[in-house]
């Protein structure tokens, strides 16, 4: 007969103890499949990086989430609110944003955005973090 844990009971209606006849097979099979996903993994981000459309976009929406935090800094200043959130959020933005496309339209327009944020950054005596 067997349990819903799956142990044997024996006929006198004790449980029989359980135990794992290959341990051994189990953790090395585990070991393999965690480092065969971490392969995959390194793989497809490795693919996505030498992507140039999606060097392109992840260029894009950082040059874009950049714009927006100037803008709400602007609002904030002309509201007569505190810019502290947006200004730490804006550090962390330029951080991520110096990522060349290898369209040199498109990275002069980056090369504009990065230099209002430092102008930004540095009126307020802060420096960007590369």
């Amino acid at each position: 007969m067997t349990t819903t844990n799956g142990a044997r009971q024996a006929r006198g209606g004790s449980a029989a103890s359980f135990s794992l006849e290959d341990s051994a097979a189990v953790s090395e099979s585990i070991k393999t499949s965690a480092v065969a996903v971490t392969q995959s993994l390194d793989a497809l981000l490795m693919v996505q990086e030498s992507d140039p459309r999606e060097r392109r976009r992840r260029a894009v929406a950082r040059s874009r989430q950049a714009l927006d935090l100037l803008d709400e800094m602007k609002l904030a200043l002309i509201a007569g609110e505190s810019i502290g959130p947006a200004l730490a959020r804006l550090e962390t933005a330029a951080a991520a944003l110096r990522e060349q496309t290898g369209e040199p339209g498109l990275d002069s327009v980056i090369d504009a955005i990065d230099l209002r944020v430092a102008v930004e950054l540095a009126k307020r005596g802060r420096t960007v973090q590369r």
